[in-house]
């Protein structure tokens, strides 16, 4: 230990009795140590006794103060003393012969010449010595917060910069974890490939610096992991600090940020000097955007506290006082384009790497290290579970491993199958199964509903397979049409994203169809969101509109690409052509959609017909039902479910009924 933080314990006592100090020097000048203020001066020229220290007899007798005026001013009085109480008013009058002392009270309106009287008639009087009736009255307590408050205000800061303040605020929160304490290896982090090959030089230069400084290489200052919540970033930094071997500094930035101006910047110093104690070392800061965003984003919310830790940070990532000190900052975020441009810069964060959600290759790496410890029925294939789920992070596919052994356990088995992973993947993904009850009427109209989505999404070109269609509520859901594509899809196409709004436009069109317009449910609300987030984006973001043109006017996260909210990037003109462009659009796909299904109207009964039987159908069902043949019986359906089945050749009953 330094001979500093020696000093420390020291400084922190002397503060310490310096604000005792400062508060009982202030008590001893705010105690009112002054006379009653209804005692009035002596006659002029008569010496008056002093307090002394004899105590008033306890009297248990009362009389007016009309009687003791009669009694002092008697020429035979045998008044001994008088005893005027602290209040002004309370008189204890001790008498010559015993038992016959009293009490008295003087009127509230006061009697000014009662020492004066007293004085004249020769009668020996004593006032009461002043109290605060204790130390703790509210006057003092009132004034000990003040004085507290005054000298924190001059002190505290002042600790909490160099040595740690009242309750040692400033110290950092930031865990200290030794090499051997760290278990994480880059073998556990599955997926992200080319995440480990960027940040390996990293942990190549802490175990071997030679070959790098021969070259004049340096260290990089800052290492920024970036990605989507969930694709394993802070997962990644634990690994890069056990294969380095180094101790490891992991902490929030939120936990810099507190309501005193100052506490943040104190703990970034600390967590810094720690680190530099220790070095080589990784500082690891999770969630830097809470104390990273950017500080020019015009909208007006400045924080102090916050823009203090942001600068300690840049100056401690600017040096840290010592070149050569081999002190690593990693940290993460998922919105790296609201970090402050001084913070990403380089010199501070040299390197951003970008971790993405795992394609096939990589969920089916993520989803063997999530079952390496679990009991796997032989012939499951992992790589089948896991080939729809595009989109999924590894933090859900550890979820769904998880979840499988639950549904395992549940069934008694002693090992996991591929169908629990099914399972566990329709609740992962499609949410949990409801226990409500639909009514015929309803239930039949989902039926329709998610038929015209199937058949829409079959008959689709270079659509996504469709693998699976129920009429089993779940979650917020009716029922559910599961498209599964074949590989990863890195972009998308024109015609392909107007696929998708004809597909999501089909439960919609099934419904008007069977039903009529004046029957549509709102079964179609979270279809018709995602129609007009795909429409929206087509027009104002990927320039895929004729009449708008090629030109961006939303940013990737949706925002208006103005830098100031008082004003839109475009015209009115502008905004009324596009809102055209997408009811348009709408009004077209729409009308597609209808087109396609009134030509396959035997399909969507026979789809509907079996849905009412089976509630679930899968490929073999689907496939027979959209080239015509007999649906098999699904090989897992015990008993048939008791629902009306409505044939194709009753469509005008179809249509009475609903």
């Amino acid at each position: 230990m330094s001979e500093k933080d020696n000093n420390e314990p020291k400084k922190s006592s002397y503060l310490k009795l310096v604000l005792v100090a400062i508060i009982f020097a202030t008590l001893a000048i705010w105690q009112p140590w002054v006379p009653s203020k209804d005692a009035a001066p002596p006659a002029k020229g008569y010496n008056t006794e002093l307090v002394k220290k004899a105590i008033p007899p306890v009297t248990k007798v009362v009389k007016d103060y009309s009687d003791f005026v009669a009694d002092y001013q008697s020429p035979n009085s045998d008044i001994q003393k008088v005893y005027i109480g602290i209040d002004g008013l309370t008189i204890i009058v001790q008498k010559k012969a015993e038992g016959a002392s009293y009490t008295t009270y003087k009127p509230t309106t006061g009697d000014l010449n009662l020492v004066t009287d007293l004085a004249e008639h020769k009668i020996p009087f004593q006032g009461a010595k002043p109290t605060t009736d204790g130390f703790f009255t509210a006057g003092n307590i009132i004034m000990i917060v003040f004085v507290a408050l005054i000298a924190y205000s001059i002190f505290g800061r002042k600790g909490m910069g160099g040595m740690g303040g009242a309750g040692k605020m400033g110290e950092t929160k930031a865990k200290h974890l030794e090499a051997n304490e760290i278990t994480v290896r880059f073998a556990d982090v599955a997926g992200v490939e080319e995440a480990v090959k960027d940040v390996a030089e990293v942990v190549d230069f802490l175990h071997n610096p030679g070959p790098y400084t021969e070259l004049g290489a340096k260290i990089p200052r800052g290492v920024i992991l970036t990605g989507p919540p969930g694709c394993g970033k802070t997962l990644l930094a634990r690994a890069i600090a056990g294969e380095a071997g180094v101790p490891f500094f992991p902490v929030s930035g939120s936990e810099f940020v507190e309501m005193y101006v100052g506490v943040g910047a104190a703990r970034v110093r600390d967590t810094f000097e720690k680190a530099a104690k220790c070095a080589p070392s990784i500082i690891f800061i999770d969630e830097i955007d809470a104390i990273g965003r950017s500080r020019s984003s015009g909208h007006g919310n400045n924080n102090d506290e916050r823009e203090q830790t942001l600068n300690e940070i840049l100056t401690k990532m600017d040096g840290f006082g010592q070149n050569d000190v081999p002190v690593i900052v990693l940290a993460a975020t998922n919105r790296d384009d609201i970090l402050d441009a001084a913070l990403m810069r380089a010199g501070r964060f040299d390197r951003k790497v970008r971790i993405s959600l795992p394609d096939l290759k990589g969920r089916e790496q993520i989803i063997k290290v999530h079952t390496e410890k679990k009991p796997l029925e032989e012939g499951t294939d992992l790589l089948e579970v896991v080939r729809g789920m595009t989109g999924v992070s590894g933090a859900d596919l550890a979820n769904l491993a998880n979840e499988a052994a639950l549904i395992a356990v549940r069934r008694k088995s002693k090992t996991i199958c591929a169908n629990d992973f099914e399972l566990a993947k329709d609740k992962v993904t499609l949410g949990e199964k409801s226990g409500r009850k639909m009514k015929p009427k309803d239930k039949r109209n989902t039926a329709y509903h998610e038929a015209g989505h199937a058949i829409i999404g079959y008959l689709e070109p270079d659509f996504d397979k469709c693998t699976k269609v129920s009429i089993l509520p779940r979650a917020n859901a009716l029922g559910i049409t599961q498209f599964t594509p074949e590989e990863d899809k890195v972009s998308i196409t024109k015609a392909q994203i107007f696929s998708t709004v004809r597909m999501a436009y089909g439960g919609r069109a099934a419904e008007e169809i069977i039903g009529g317009a004046e029957n549509i449910t709102t079964g179609a609300s979270n279809d018709i969101q995602r129609i007009t987030s795909y429409l929206t984006s087509a027009i104002m973001q990927w320039g895929l509109s004729d009449k708008v043109g090629q030109l961006a006017y939303a940013s990737e996260y949706g925002d208006h690409l103005a830098q100031s909210v008082q004003r839109l990037p475009y015209s009115e003109n502008t905004a009324e052509m596009m809102d055209l462009e997408k009811r348009e659009l709408s009004d077209k796909l729409y009308n597609q959609t209808k087109e396609i299904l009134l030509a396959n109207m035997d399909k969507m009964h026979a789809m509907a017909d079996a849905l009412l039987k089976w509630e679930t159908i899968e490929v073999e069902q689907i496939e027979a039902i959209m080239e015509g043949r007999e649906p098999p019986t699904p090989i897992w359906f015990l008993e048939p479910v008791e629902a009306p089945v409505v044939s194709p050749e009753k469509t005008e009953d179809v249509v009475s009924e609903v």
